[in-house]
Order: structure tokens, then sequence, then C-alpha cells
């Protein structure tokens, strides 16, 4: 039915001749949006069309909308679940480095991550398409982003919900205009380099689908009065808290089974993770120093179920809600020892769980709406009109930065080879000659995989064709000692020669503990910037490698989310290197 309305719109499309007709045309298409019996499914797929009906006519429309330039978070898929509700207010572009055929609309442009940066990009808009903005809203996890971003004559904007993904956050903020984290208490960590931090609910990473669960069973004709929908979970941030919480529900389920029904299930499949949440009077999340809030939170508040929630919490990161949501009102808050009593306390007044659960999810409806917390940023951005025309273009450093973001990609070997090649094209245009050696010795187990000894040897020989003579093809360590004898009393020649000892156990421990002494301890690097490529290792420097996430997320990853200036961001790198070789 939608697809023939879809069709008979189109078909008037190109038989229309004059603006007045196409303006014509495009309120019917604003009449079937406002139809109140669409289903999701039927919506999606007019907002859809709607928004490529837009980008064929932009020229002759009269009704002018935000326009918007979608990057990685839409490049397998557009629209996702995250884009979806922009097309109600903006005329939406996505980029993409898939060549699937669904891809080939007007909405999607596809372009070469190697070749392409934005000068060869913006000759692929659809005529009259003038963004706003670029945005990305979840730029730090090993997100491609299009080469020239300097080049934008719009601000670029990255939402960050993976702050504990240290080093990658740390570089967005280099390469972007503004900079969303998904709580306030990142904000201080995100304000010293080059982006402008905006605090926005959830650093529009996640909000209000409510649309995409459908409507809600009534809560007192739920059949499951509680419900767990994640598994137990050794990740450090959660400090075993997901553990604890499950233990106290199999306790709970054991204790009550016969007045209460509970279920604990993981790895559901979309459809069976709606329906359980959709009939679920309660359901629980815990949220790792990610939070305050995550996808779950939104997904059980969506649902109409009961929100109960209980936070990890860092010292030294104040924790706060942000008052996006207010405990008792909106959700309820727990912890380990008071669970029990409030399960009870809600499930023996229904009444009173089913008011929380409808506060909640009426207020993530009308406050924290894609579409709605797109029209804040769109407000912000008018305010600080200044951001891209302040810029100065610089390739180089956009090549740079996107090759530091990638490199940095510890959890994925093949974008962090990709990396590693971006920034081996980039070396050779390094005036700093220090900094040429240090940056190469950090990349270079990568660097040799990505693009080949040779390439390494001609970057070295147009700074010392002896040095570049003298490296050995077949031994890593070899090489490495070369570049490190150029200074060999500079602070980063060490951390990254040290880094690599440690990865690949050149040295042992006591003659690491030595080395490390007296080239690291105390120090002070004052000439520590963004500049520069620092290694941290991926090991323990010995054979027993249990506990290395949890160490490397104590010492290096939780105190990059603290630091508040380049110096503090030197002594997390350098404290956690000294962490490791003194294990």
């Amino acid at each position: 039915m939608i697809g023939e309305k879809i069709e008979v719109l189109e078909g008037e499309e190109n038989e229309a001749r004059s603006k007045s007709h196409f303006h014509e045309i495009e309120q019917k298409w604003e009449v079937l949006l406002s139809s109140s019996n669409l289903h999701w499914d039927d919506l999606r797929e007019v907002l859809k069309e709607y928004n490529r009906f837009r980008l064929r006519n932009l020229l002759v429309l009269r009704r002018k909308r935000p326009a918007v330039l979608l990057g990685y978070v839409n490049d397998h898929h557009f629209p996702n679940f995250h884009t979806l509700e922009l097309l109600k207010i903006a005329d939406i572009v996505s980029l993409t480095t898939s060549v699937e055929k669904e891809n080939s609309s007007i909405d999607r442009i596809y372009y070469l991550p190697s070749t392409d940066d934005f000068s060869t990009i913006r000759k692929r808009f659809p005529k009259g398409f003038r963004p706003n903005l670029f945005l990305d809203m979840q730029a730090a996890h090993g997100h491609m982003q299009p080469n020239g971003l300097s080049q934008m004559p719009f601000p670029t904007v990255a939402g960050i919900c993976h702050h504990q993904h240290g080093p990658a956050a740390k570089t967005i903020c280099e390469m972007f205009d503004v900079v969303l984290p998904v709580g306030k208490v990142f904000s201080p960590a995100c304000s010293y380099q080059k982006a402008k931090v905006f605090n926005l609910p959830f650093g529009l990473n996640w909000a209000s689908f409510h649309q995409s669960l459908g409507e809600p069973s009534d809560w007192k004709s739920r059949q499951i009065d509680v419900s767990v929908t994640f598994s137990k979970n050794n990740n450090p941030a959660y400090h075993g808290l997901r553990d604890q919480v499950i233990q106290c529900v199999e306790n709970f389920k054991s204790k009550w089974s016969e007045q209460y029904v509970v279920k604990i299930e993981s790895n559901l499949s979309k459809a069976e993770y709606v329906n359980l949440l959709k009939n679920s009077k309660i359901s629980i999340n815990v949220v790792a120093i990610n939070g305050p809030y995550n996808y779950r939170t939104c997904e059980i508040i969506n649902s109409g179920a009961l929100l109960f929630q209980a936070n990890a919490v860092e010292q030294g990161l104040k924790f706060s809600l942000d008052g996006v949501l207010d405990e008792e009102k909106d959700f309820i808050s727990f912890d380990s020892k008071n669970l029990e009593e409030k399960l009870i306390h809600f499930l023996s007044n229904p009444e009173k769980g089913n008011l929380v659960a409808l506060n909640g999810q009426e207020r993530m409806k009308s406050e924290y709406s894609y579409d709605g917390m797109l029209k804040e940023l769109l407000n912000f951005l008018k305010i600080e009109d200044q951001l891209a025309k302040k810029r100065q273009i610089n390739l180089p450093k956009d090549q740079f930065l996107l090759g530091k973001l990638l490199w940095q990609q510890h959890q994925k070997q093949d974008i962090q080879l990709l990396g590693a090649a971006f920034l081996g094209n980039i070396l050779n245009d390094e005036e700093d000659n220090l900094r040429f050696f240090s940056n190469t010795l950090a990349i270079l187990p990568e660097l040799l995989n990505s693009l080949g000894f040779e390439t390494i040897k001609q970057l070295v020989a147009k700074r010392s064709n002896d040095l570049a003579e003298s490296l050995d093809p077949k031994n890593l360590k070899q090489i490495a000692v070369k570049l490190l004898s150029v200074k060999m009393d500079h602070v980063a020649m060490w951390y990254n020669f040290i880094a690599l000892s440690i990865d690949f156990q050149w040295s042992t421990k006591e003659v690491l503990q030595e080395i490390t002494d007296q080239a690291l301890k105390n120090n002070l690097w004052e000439g520590y910037s963004q500049h520069w490529l620092l290694r941290p290792p991926l090991r323990l420097p010995h054979e027993n490698q249990e506990g290395f996430h949890s160490l490397r997320y104590e010492n290096f990853f939780l105190p990059l989310m603290k630091t508040k200036n380049y110096p503090e961001e030197w002594i997390a790198y350098r404290n956690f290197l000294i962490a490791l070789v003194n294990i």
C-alpha cells in the first residue's frame, strides 16, 4: 500500500514541469508523512524516499531544511536507527566506503579513503546540497573518517561513546570542530584539544528510538516480572558489577520462583530481545564508565518496562546522571545490597512501578528524540558560526591525524595497518627530524607490514642514506636499534623502543626495568603534543599475560579519561609503561 503511494508521487515528480508543481508534490509527501496510521516500517520507507525526493529537487523546492553530511556511522547501511529520525527535519547524504549495489542512490556517496578527500567528495554532492555540518555519532571506535576534514566549509561534529579507548578519543578531539562526550564527566578530558565540547544528552550516540520497538504492551498484563538481558563480563570497566548483579538476580529467582517469573537471557536475536523487554515489568541494566547511560537504558525505557539501573563508579571521575533522567521518577537506581528489597517493593506496588515506567517512557519520547537533539546541535552551531571559518586548511595534518586515529584502534589489526599506511605516506613531510625517527619507531611493525621494508628504507634515506643502507630487512629489532641510535637521549625515542621491546620480548625484565628507570622515571616531558606518536604496548613484558586488559584499563585508559592537558596525557602514557615493566 505505501509502496504504491510512493510510486504515484514519484510518477508525478517525473511529469512535473514547474516549481509550483514540485511544491504541490512536496505537500503530498508531507501529508503522507503525517498519516497517523503509518506503521514503523512504512514510516521508515516514506522518510527515506522523501529525503531522496528532496535531494533530487533541491534547486526548485521552496521549503528549506538543514543539510547534514553523515560519516561512517552509516557506512554499511543508510538510514540506520541512529539517523532515521534525522530525516524528519534535515536533508541527508551519507558517505560510504562500500560499493554494494544498494549504495548507488542519490543519498549515498561512495569514496575511496586512500585517494579521495573532501575536495573530490564534494563534487559528488547532489545539486543544491550545501551541508550545515558533517556528523559521525560514534567516531572514536574504528570509524574511517574522510581525509580533508579541514577543507570542509562547515562544522565537523563527532560523538564519542567509547572514552575507554583513550588514545583514539583524544585524537578525535584534534580532528573535529565539535565533540559530543557521552557524559559530562568526560568533558574536561575533551576540552584541551582543538575541538569545542558540547554536552548533549547521551552524546547523540543513543536516544529515543521508541518507534522502532513498536507499541509496548500494558505494564500490568506483562508475563515476566523481572528480566536481565546481559551476561557476565570480565571487562575491567565494570569492576565485576555485572557478575554481582546477575548473582543477585539468580538468588532472587531461587528464593521467589513460586511468586515471580524471572528471566535471565543474553545473546538474543533482535526480535527475541524486543519481545522479552516488551513482556517485562522490570528489566535490569548495569552501566560501566562509558555511561552514565547506554543503549540498554533507552531500550528498556522505550519498551515500557521499568528500568532498574546500577552504575559502576570510578575514583577520580565524578559520577553524575547529568540530570537527563531522574532517579525514582524516570527509573530506579539500585546496588547489589538493596536490589531484592527494591524489586519486592515495586512488584508489590504495580501502580507505582507502572507510573515510573510511563514517566521515563514519556520523557524519553518528548525530550530525547534523535531529531529533537539534532535541532539542539544545529542551534548550538548557529551560535558558534565561526568554527569552520577560523579553521586553516591543512591536508598533511588531516592525513596524519586520520592515520593516527586508525593506528590507535588496537582492537582491529586491519584498521591499525591501514592507519600505519596513512602515517607512512605523510612521514616524508615531517619537518622535525627527531619526530620523524621517533614516530617511525612507534609504528615500525605496522609500517613494515603495510608498506614494506623498501618504503621505510626510502623514507630513512632522505634523512640519512648511510643509516638506510645499514638496515636489515629481516631483523625488526636491528632496525629499531638503528632508529633509536639517531637520538638516544630523547624520551620519546626510548618510550617507543621500550614499548617495542615489551611487545616483542626483546629484553629481560631486569634490563627493561633499568632502562625504564633511567629514561622515563620522573621525566616530565614538556614538549609532548598531539604531533607525537607513542606506542602503548599490547602485552605484558613476560609470558604470563593474564590480567593485561585490567592492568591496561587501570593504568592507561582510565588515567587518560582523567587528563586535562598535554603534560597529564604524557604522564598517563609514561606511567603505563612503568607499570608494565614493574609487574
